[in-house]
């Protein structure tokens, strides 16, 4: 069985869920530092440990998740239970709409928590 590669998921996809994709992928990898393997059938991301995922929604957009979302601040109100005990989200409807700068302060901040 051939294991599908986090670009061929990517490239899949359609519409909005293909941009902010096609976008975040090479943004987490070349500008964070991070690494990309398909786990559970959706990219993830990670340093020394799983960071965070792209999950496209069945209505549209994606999450853009954090794995130990429950460890960082959430002072920002950007990130969402939904829930869920650990991994806190937020939904990406719109390329126009990604919060780049917050989401890079919660990636770092997610990086520091795991040392």
């Amino acid at each position: 069985m051939r294991h599908l590669r986090v670009e061929d998921f990517i490239a899949a996809q359609k519409g909005e869920q293909l941009a902010i994709l096609l976008f975040l992928h090479p943004w987490l990898t070349e500008e964070m530092g991070l690494h990309a393997k398909m786990r559970y059938g959706i990219p993830f991301y990670d340093a020394e440990k799983w960071i965070c995922y792209l999950n496209p929604l069945k209505k549209g957009g994606a999450e853009f998740a954090f794995i130990r979302g429950d460890l960082l601040d959430h002072e920002d109100g950007l990130l969402d239970q939904k829930g869920r005990k650990m991994v806190w989200g937020l939904e990406l409807n719109a390329l126009e709409s990604i919060p780049l700068e917050a989401l890079k302060k919660k990636i770092e901040e997610a990086k520091s928590k795991q040392k």
